[in-house]
């Protein structure tokens, strides 16, 4: 508990920002903030794009028409 107790001080008195500078013109914190949002961006495309591709495939080749009771 004494770590505990010695180093929450040390927390609280970190500044809000921590990470400063840029690069390539574009703030770290940006940077930061924009990693996980762009992760998961991708990731959707990613599966529901080759979904998409699919799909089409199947309606412009007439495979679909089966599953819409139009036989």
């Amino acid at each position: 508990m004494p770590i505990a107790a010695a180093v929450a001080p040390l927390a609280v008195a970190a500044p809000a920002e921590a990470f400063t500078g840029n690069i390539a013109g574009i703030p770290i914190n940006l940077i930061i903030v924009g990693a996980a949002p762009a992760a998961a961006l991708l990731v959707a495309l990613t599966v529901i794009g080759t979904g998409a591709l699919q799909q089409l495939g199947r309606v412009l080749s007439g495979e679909s028409k089966g599953y819409f009771g139009e036989n």
